[in-house]
């Protein structure tokens, strides 16, 4: 079994080149950290126009998104599967 960096290194180019036209892939994440051992995953995603609400802030709906890839990221891993 591949280590969780190795894991996780795999599941972010997934998302960042293949798909790279939904909300995954344009989000754009980035590896900060992982710790097998605890099970802690730390990505980061770089803030873009296109992300911004009309008062010139970061969309809430992209937390949730953000949320969503780094958790379901860490669950495929930790459960082995991967859907």
């Amino acid at each position: 079994m591949e280590t969780m960096k190795e894991y996780i290194k795999k599941a972010v180019k997934e998302n960042n080149v293949g798909q790279k036209d939904s909300i995954n892939g344009m989000m754009k994440a980035e590896l900060v950290s992982c710790d097998e051992e605890t099970c802690e995953l730390t990505l980061r995603f770089p803030l873009s126009e296109w992300q911004k609400n009309r008062a010139g802030f970061l969309h809430g709906g992209m937390f949730a998104v953000a949320f969503d890839i780094t958790v379901s990221m860490l669950a495929r891993y930790v459960t082995n599967t991967s859907y």
